[in-house]
């Protein structure tokens, strides 16, 4: 994610990774990204999940609980 973000020059945050895939013997990996120019685009376009995906582990963990307890967590979600 870090390498796209600085060939592309664009936010971290509004990048999103969505697949990456590397065939056996092959030196390359393919894989589709999306750049967004601002978050709410991003908030509409993404699955929730995908969204979770992209964000670093701590967040992530802390959303998966509050979403077990069924509590609020769209907060945890500010970019």
């Amino acid at each position: 994610k870090k390498k796209i973000v600085a060939l592309q020059s664009s936010n971290e945050k509004l990048t999103i990774i969505k697949h990456l895939s590397t065939h056996f013997g092959k030196s390359y990996t393919d894989g589709i990204a999306n750049i967004y120019e601002d978050s709410t685009e991003m908030q509409f376009f993404e699955p929730f999940h995908i969204l979770v995906r992209n964000l670093d582990k701590e967040k992530r963990t802390e959303i998966y609980q509050l979403k077990r307890r069924k509590e609020p967590y769209a907060h945890l979600f500010k970019y």
